[in-house]
């Protein structure tokens, strides 16, 4: 996709992308500055979400998917992002979210910094 943001966080740069996803329509998974602030009010830390995400908790994937699609649809509820997800789909969001994730979080990230 041609949206990206670069950032620098010392020695490394990085581009932002978004993440193309088939759901109830195409859709774009974007983990902005937004997205991060809506999985801490949820999971205290980003971290934290991260760790339920690879635990396989349902609710991650559902909050994370939220945030992903906040950007484009913030009418969209948490709820409503969970109905996009089936037993047949599981795989491939959770796959777009991971994606998008390692899309966001600079590889030298840690809380605080």
């Amino acid at each position: 996709m041609a949206n990206s943001l670069k950032i620098s966080n010392g020695e490394e740069k990085k581009t932002l992308k978004e993440v193309n996803i088939k759901l109830d329509r195409e859709r774009t998974l974007k983990l902005d500055l937004n997205a991060f602030c809506l999985l801490e009010q949820r999971f205290e830390n980003i971290d934290r979400a991260l760790k339920e995400l690879e635990r396989g908790s349902m609710q991650a994937i559902r909050t994370l998917l939220w945030t992903a699609l906040a950007h484009e649809d913030p009418l969209l509820t948490e709820e409503e992002a969970g109905k996009l997800v089936t037993i047949e789909n599981i795989e491939e969001v959770v796959g777009a979210i991971a994606k998008a994730l390692g899309e966001a979080k600079p590889r030298n990230y840690s809380p605080g910094n």
